[in-house]
């Protein structure tokens, strides 16, 4: 039954089709399935199979290492050989580890324009036994393997032809050769999350076809060649997490097609280039992270109409421009971390309707926050205005971001308002007072998605309610340094996700509830300087059996740490005392 089941599929295919595509995925969508012994016949079946009336012209073969058995069927791959047509093949999460004769197999296949070998487990790429016949081959893809050596200069001659490279995600070492200029035709070059080093060829900018060129996550330390800028056709320049040094090139103004520009995590220096603002079509700049200094004028993105993505932080650069400002673009992500934009607030972020992501740590900013930025807010999805001298009452402010931190600043009033949408709440270290209680118990909300709160180092008082229930998505909480009081409330142990727990400098009175044994997942509890039962509950110690548990609690601070076994008989608390 196996072989005519195999029969039958290959006659198919040879009938009525010019591909011959094995695709888990697609087989899943149309809810295909076969035993494992059909697999094993129809695999059988192929490795005889020939091509003498070239039926199988255009053929493509893509068999992905998951729900169909790949390994089975590279046992052997000298089948593939016989297919004189086959156009497109792929390969990817198959094992090829042991196949050391896989370059010299897939050589004997005058037609093939794609090869793709993405995590195959390829460890080496000595040079090919014999003479290679690749001449159609326009992509290659053998990116996520285990490669860990210099990249093979045979390599660049491979094909005349090839428009694609991806050599990303591997272990490849030292220098690109000079002869890479040999792609004549190559568009797409992906070398990132490799270990090259050494400079950047210059030859890179004697590809005048190339589009796009990723080398980031590399150690290159050099500055960045000056023939770079002859890389007209240029769309996407990645050279983020590098180590590179020297200025910007001031000829990038010639890269007019460029979309994206990261430069993002080097060692680069001086000023931003003016001209930098002349490129009209860029959508992401990425300078962050590096040792540049000077201001930033209205001139830098003169001419920035699709600028989306903005990265400047961790710079020594500050942005002068005039409070009326209007800027020539809409950006979705403004990240302005550790980057002069102060003291006054920035005004011109009023005009920006798109904003999805919008960070401002140390940034410099004193100023009251506008009565138009919380309503502007809503249609965040990540806010950071932390460690600067923001000010204003968060009383009656509504947040909907996923994420929000407003941590280190001169906010006051009570605590503001949260959409079920708020995932991390920081507002630590500010001048917020009342009670907790309007927070928890205000509008009660089965699907909150809140699971980092942190109100630390604050003025809050009075107990901690009785609305825990309605937070259970909560993993971190901490409370530490206000004012409150009352005991801690049973409902905490409703919270079956949380791992850490700090009630730390308050004045908490009573016991610590054995509610709290139901938090399972817990790893770290701090309740120094309250005024609690200075005792460890005996279920505490049972909780920490299978955990490290740093606890605090009594009048003073008292740290134990208690190591993977149970309290044995005769151990008392002083056994486990780390610091006292």
């Amino acid at each position: 039954m196996a072989v005519l089941f195999a029969t039958h599929v290959l006659l198919l295919i040879l009938s009525t089709a010019t591909t011959l595509h094995f695709s888990a995925s697609k087989a899943a969508r149309l809810n295909m399935t076969c035993s494992e012994m059909e697999r094993n016949a129809l695999l059988s079946f192929k490795h005889g199979l020939a091509d003498p009336s070239n039926r199988l012209s255009s053929c493509r073969i893509a068999v992905h290492g998951q729900g169909f058995t790949a390994t089975t069927l590279i046992d052997n791959l000298n089948w593939i050989s016989r297919l004189s047509s086959l156009e497109y093949l792929d390969l990817s999460g198959s094992d090829l580890h042991k196949q050391g004769n896989w370059l010299q197999v897939l050589s004997a296949l005058p037609s093939l324009s794609e090869l793709h070998l993405e995590s195959c487990q390829i460890d080496n790429l000595g040079p090919p036994k014999g003479k290679t016949n690749f001449t159609h081959l326009q992509v290659l893809d053998l990116s996520n393997n285990n490669l860990n050596q210099q990249i093979p200069s045979w390599l660049f001659n491979l094909s005349k032809t090839l428009v694609q490279l991806d050599l990303h995600s591997n272990l490849l070492q030292g220098e690109i050769p000079q002869i890479i200029s040999s792609l004549q035709n190559i568009k797409n070059l992906d070398l990132q999350n490799n270990q090259l080093s050494g400079p950047l060829p210059d030859s890179l900018g004697q590809l005048k076809h190339l589009e796009v060129l990723d080398l980031s996550n590399n150690t290159f330390t050099c500055p960045i060649p000056s023939p770079f800028a002859n890389l007209s056709s240029l769309r996407t320049l990645n050279l983020a997490h590098n180590r590179l040094n020297g200025t910007i090139p001031k000829s990038f103004e010639f890269l007019k097609n460029l979309q994206v520009l990261n430069l993002g995590a080097n060692s680069l220096t001086g000023d931003v280039p003016v001209t930098l603002g002349t490129l009209s079509n860029l959508v992401t700049l990425d300078l962050s992270s590096n040792l540049l200094e000077g201001s930033i004028i209205e001139s830098n993105f003169v001419k920035l109409f699709t600028l989306k993505e903005l990265r400047l932080s961790w710079t020594n650069l500050f942005l002068s421009v005039n409070s009326g400002w209007a800027p020539p673009f809409q950006l979705e992500y403004v990240l302005l971390s550790s980057f002069g934009i102060g003291p006054k607030f920035p005004e011109w972020l009023k005009r920006q309707s798109s904003v999805k992501v919008l960070t401002m740590s140390k940034a410099g900013i004193a100023d009251l926050v506008p009565s138009w930025f919380w309503n502007w807010t809503l249609q965040i999805e990540f806010l950071d205005l932390s460690n600067n001298l923001l000010s204003g009452d968060l009383s009656n402010i509504f947040l909907n971001s996923s994420v929000i931190n407003l941590s280190s600043n001169l906010f006051k009033g009570r605590l503001p308002s949260v959409s079920a949408n708020v995932e991390v709440l920081n507002v630590a270290n500010n001048s917020i007072s009342g009670t907790i209680s309007p927070f928890l118990c205000g509008k009660p909300n089965a699907t909150n998605k809140l699971s980092v709160l942190d109100f630390s180092n604050n003025v809050l008082s009075d107990d901690l309610g009785h609305c825990w229930v309605h937070w259970q998505a909560l993993v971190h909480v901490n409370l530490g340094s206000n004012n409150l009081s009352g005991e801690i409330p049973n409902s905490m142990g409703y919270l079956s996700q949380l791992e850490s727990l700090l009630l730390d400098d308050n004045r908490f009175s009573g016991y610590i509830p054995s509610t709290l044994q139901n938090c399972s997942t817990m790893k770290f509890i701090d309740m120094g300087n309250n005024q609690l039962s200075d005792t460890i509950p005996d279920w505490m110690w049972e909780m920490q059996y299978d955990r490290n548990v740093i606890s605090e609690v009594g009048p003073r601070p008292r740290v134990w740490r208690v190591y993977p076994r149970k309290k044995t008989k005769g151990m008392n608390d002083d056994d486990v005392a780390v610091n006292a």
